[in-house]
């Protein structure tokens, strides 16, 4: 295997940043991650891609109130060219009529926890198949 091929199987879907999820445990961890940010004053909540009918969307949420030169507060979670003041509308818009039962999603900052439990017990949900 030469080093092109090697870097290919590392950017493949088998990808420690993917995860495939029911829409409760997402809903979970999009929460667990807006209130550890709102907690620690962090600006950027996260970034990540989720796959609906097979495409690549962007999703980035902010925390406004942790930019003191913002006017507007709250979050901002921004898909698709919208932008959401809250998750719940975000939740409901975007993800409730996703007629899948599961949602692939790709982290881009890092991995997370909660999600690598969930993975651990449903080695059945590959990514590859979403």
């Amino acid at each position: 295997m030469g080093l092109k091929d090697f870097f290919n199987k590392i950017s493949s879907k088998n990808s420690i940043f993917d995860y495939v999820v029911d829409k409760d445990t997402f809903k979970t961890f999009v929460e667990k991650t807006i209130e550890f940010a709102k907690e620690h004053e962090l600006e950027i909540i996260d970034e990540f891609y989720i796959y609906i009918n097979g495409e690549k969307q962007l999703v980035q949420i902010w925390n406004l109130d942790a930019d003191q030169f913002k006017a507007t507060k709250g979050i901002s979670i921004k898909y698709n060219g919208m932008e959401y003041t809250n998750f719940e509308g975000f939740y409901e818009k975007v993800i409730q009529p996703i007629p899948a039962e599961y949602i692939h999603i790709y982290l881009t900052l890092r991995t997370d926890d909660f999600l690598d439990e969930y993975k651990k017990n449903h080695p059945e949900l590959k990514p590859q198949d979403f």
